[in-house]
């Protein structure tokens, strides 16, 4: 079970599951495959307009995993993603982020990871694009039990929060990619989506762990997602 996923800017997901009914609105939302090593896509900006009544949940995107072996799936996760807002200043949002694990098909969802948070995750989004948590690290999952061949389904968008006033447009970018020459963002938030490839990834880092895990998956590292001995 991967530990580190990626967040391609391309590539098409096995199976249909729908997408979580804490959603607002999901009409600007697609369907890509999530990997466990980088696949060399490019990096790409998607904008996507969105609805919804503030507060609440706008879905821009769902990643797919490969499928699973079968075990529990516990511990934390933590996320980078580049977001920006592309409509006016008034508008308030913060990463929003949904977790899954469902069968094979994606027709059968076996528990929720990780719900929407009321709160949503990181700073508010600026205007240009600039790496957010989503979430941030150590941030609990509620332990979910996957069947041989299960796939976790991670879905990227964002809360509008109260206070917004959209004037013109309801528009939202995030910014996607996993060249495979460049590194990972950093875990700040201060990032821009335009810093030059070789410094930073425009994507995201979520995983989770399979318990037991093995000696050698053990070893604390800096983008890894940890589990209590």
């Amino acid at each position: 079970m991967p530990t580190r996923v990626y967040l391609p800017s391309q590539g098409a997901a096995i199976g249909n599951p729908s997408f979580d009914g804490s959603w607002n609105d999901a009409n600007g939302a697609d369907r890509i495959r999530a990997v466990a090593a980088k696949s060399n896509t490019p990096r790409v900006s998607r904008l996507v307009s969105h609805s919804v009544i503030i507060p609440g949940n706008a879905l821009f995107r769902q990643y797919v995993t490969d499928p699973l072996n079968a075990g529990s799936v516990s511990g934390t996760v933590k996320g980078i993603v580049a977001y920006g807002l592309d409509s006016d200043y008034t508008t308030f949002s913060k990463a929003q982020v949904v977790i899954r694990v469902v069968n094979n098909a994606g027709t059968i969802v076996r528990g929720t990871l990780l719900a929407t948070n009321p709160s949503g995750y990181g700073t508010d989004h600026a205007y240009t694009p600039q790496s957010r948590y989503a979430p941030p690290a150590a941030t609990a999952l509620t332990g979910v039990t996957a069947l041989q061949s299960d796939r976790i389904v991670i879905e990227i968008g964002a809360r509008i929060l109260p206070g917004s006033a959209y004037s013109y447009g309801n528009l939202s970018t995030t910014v996607y990619g996993d060249i495979t020459a460049s590194g990972d963002f950093l875990e700040n938030e201060t990032q821009s989506a335009e810093t030059p490839l070789d410094r930073v990834q425009p994507g995201a880092l979520l995983g989770t762990r399979r318990r037991p895990p093995t000696p050698s998956r053990d070893r604390p590292t800096r983008r890894r997602i940890h589990h209590p001995p």
